[in-house]
């Protein structure tokens, strides 16, 4: 329902959506400069200290938002957030059941009548609101309510994104649930945590079977009464520590109260704790989400009586993995059950510039971003296409892998280029075997790559041209000098697996500039092997030892068939089990990964379908939409 703020209840509210151009600042950030409304920021972070958790849904581009708020110091408030220029009103709900929330618990806030309207429209009972009334009527509210300096919350709702993220990855729920590593602890000291339990007792809706409220006495009561069998559930996966997230009451074999947090919806706790408990009769009161079943116990969820020792035996024996590189291993991650132990740097298409950029995952580009100075990377991002705000963010030399998984092929193959006016400033972009000072290679490449004006696209060739200079691949003696000192500045203890190239001649039409590849894969891949005899802690993951012929290549030597990166899974698999004793990274079935890609390309022919009908239905629909 659309009310004010004044009559807006803040301790019914878990989850406040909000809208960005003159509501959270004031302006239109596409049109120019924003500026952001003191109250309005104050009250993101005191809300996010007493378990408020924020998000946005606006229409507007998601990288010039994101800066935007980084600027302010407040994008680490957010959770899940929603930033585009699609219709508002199917997000926002989207966000609600990402975070498993209800509406009734929700506020939104949009300065457009019209969104409101719509959005109540959908489901009335979620709070809408303008920044008509000033949001300081809700501080009087806040300060009754207790801080909690952690952000504790904020921090939960951030590994459930992480969470949801990861799951996608995933053929089904099953698959997912059974990699995330899913414990479950009954505790019996209710006492100690009665603030807590009174909380899910009178708080808890969706996943609450018995409903029945207890004043702070009452629970008292229930907790002192031995002819009740009482225990709190907590909850720890891979991911996060959810914390106590459920409760229970049984008196005989009768449960009086059973319930749990919304945050645990989907994972099988609540049939889990049912089972364990013996199924015991009770009295369903209202709407759940999941209804109990008197047979079946979860089979991905082990109860443990401490977490003490769980982050050892959960998430592949805690082993932390970086894979860098292009489409070589982008394409092995779907073939591992368990993708969230990977970090992953890959090739990717550039919200900001609208630009596909592979040149970060260059062993110059890692150095680069931790040697050049703060003015120099804002120039790099200022003048040139191929590099953006998210170039320079590494985490290649963080020291805090067990294993980094480098991809050779962009050392191999990307063209240098150095900045004339500054020495040592080497960038790389695109193939050695083009040089992109020359104005038609540069206007064919851009024309490939992005949807540029020519106006554009010459301005940038003019910088380019103007201010740098051709060399072309890397030496042998540059690239093994950058692998020593990739070698030399990460931990001992950390593994580098290194991907080669392969030497199989392609067979068909070649690809320009890449004639006679395999030739040099064949050179470069002995110098490679020659630095790596050096070291312990250095492997190759030799790519020809996955390849039959050039039967397995797709459209040049750096692409191959899906059976290529099954193959460069099981070698990463045998590595991890031969390295670190561990046979707990478990490879898919390839035929399960083909479907993923099958069903892949249907939604995407269903994504742009449903694209070309809304563009026909907005064009004969002038009416403002949500």
């Amino acid at each position: 329902m659309v009310i004010p703020l004044s009559e807006i209840d803040l301790k019914s509210i878990k989850l406040i959506i909000w809208d960005l151009d003159n509501t959270l600042w004031n302006g239109v950030l596409s049109e120019g400069d924003v500026v952001v409304d003191d109250k309005a920021a104050s009250f993101l972070k005191e809300s996010s200290r007493r378990g408020i958790v924020n998000s946005i849904c606006s229409k507007n581009t998601f990288a010039d938002a994101e800066l935007e708020l980084k600027s302010l110091g407040l994008w680490d408030l957010f959770v899940f957030p929603s930033i585009d220029w699609t219709p508002k009103r199917e997000r926002l709900f989207g966000i609600i059941k990402e975070m498993g929330l209800r509406p009734a618990n929700v506020l939104f806030l949009d300065d457009e009548p019209y969104n409101l309207a719509a959005a109540s429209s959908y489901d009335d009972s979620l709070r809408c609101s303008s920044m008509d009334d000033s949001i300081s009527v809700l501080f009087d509210q806040m300060a009754s309510m207790p801080i909690d300096d952690s952000y504790k919350r904020l921090g939960q709702y951030k590994d459930l994104q992480k969470k949801n993220n990861a799951k996608h990855s995933f053929n089904n729920d099953q698959d997912f649930l059974e990699s995330s590593g899913i414990c479950v602890r009954i505790g019996k000291d209710c006492y100690d945590h009665k603030d807590r339990i009174f909380e899910l007792i009178n708080r808890t809706n969706q996943l609450n079977y018995t409903k029945i409220r207890l004043g702070a006495e009452q629970v008292d009561e229930l907790l002192g009464d031995k002819g009740y069998d009482c225990g709190y559930i907590e909850v720890k996966d891979v991911f996060c520590d959810y914390g106590i997230v459920g409760f229970f009451a049984k008196k005989g074999n009768h449960l009086d109260h059973f319930l749990f947090s919304c945050r645990t919806i989907g994972m099988g706790i609540e049939q889990f704790v049912y089972a364990t408990l013996g199924f015991p009769t009770l009295n369903v009161l209202g709407e759940v989400v999941t209804a109990l079943k008197k047979e079946g116990k979860p089979g991905w969820i082990k109860i443990v009586s401490s977490f003490e020792h769980v982050d050892k035996n959960v998430n592949s024996d805690n082993i932390r993995i970086l894979l860098k590189g292009p489409c070589d291993v982008s394409q092995v991650l779907p073939f591992f059950k368990d993708s969230t132990m990977f970090d992953t740097e890959f090739s990717y298409v550039s919200k900001e510039k609208h630009m596909y950029i592979e040149a970060q995952n260059h062993l110059s580009q890692v150095f680069l971003s931790t040697d050049a100075d703060d003015e120099t990377k804002k120039c790099l991002i200022k003048t040139l296409p191929f590099i953006d705000r998210d170039y320079f963010d590494t985490k290649v030399l963080s020291g805090q892998y067990d294993i980094i998984i480098l991809s050779l092929l962009p050392n191999y193959g990307l063209g240098l280029y150095k900045n004339i006016h500054e020495e040592g400033l080497i960038v790389p972009f695109n193939q050695y075997t083009f040089d992109f000072t020359e104005h038609a290679n540069w206007v064919d490449i851009m024309h490939q790559q992005c949807d540029w004006p020519d106006s554009a696209i010459y301005s940038a060739y003019n910088y380019f041209k103007e201010n740098y200079e051709f060399i072309g691949r890397e030496s042998d003696e540059d690239l093994i000098g950058g692998l020593t000192r990739l070698r030399s500045l990460i931990p001992e203890s950390t593994h580098l697996l290194l991907v080669n190239g392969a030497e199989y001649e392609y067979v068909g039409t070649v690809k320009q500039g890449y004639e006679q590849r395999h030739v040099l894969h064949r050179h470069l891949n002995s110098i490679v092997e020659s630095f790596a005899a050096q070291y312990d802690n250095v492997s190759i993951l030799d790519v020809n030892d996955c390849i039959n012929g050039s039967e397995d290549y797709l459209d040049t030597i750096n692409h191959y068939k899906k059976v290529v990166y099954y193959r460069m899974a099981l070698a990463i698999q045998s590595l991890i089990s031969d390295k670190f004793s561990s046979d707990s990274i478990d490879v898919r079935n390839r035929f399960a990964v083909f479907y993923d890609t099958i069903q892949g390309y249907y939604s995407k022919l269903k994504g742009k379908v449903y694209m070309f009908y809304s563009r026909y239905k907005a064009s004969t629909n002038n009416d403002k939409r949500v």
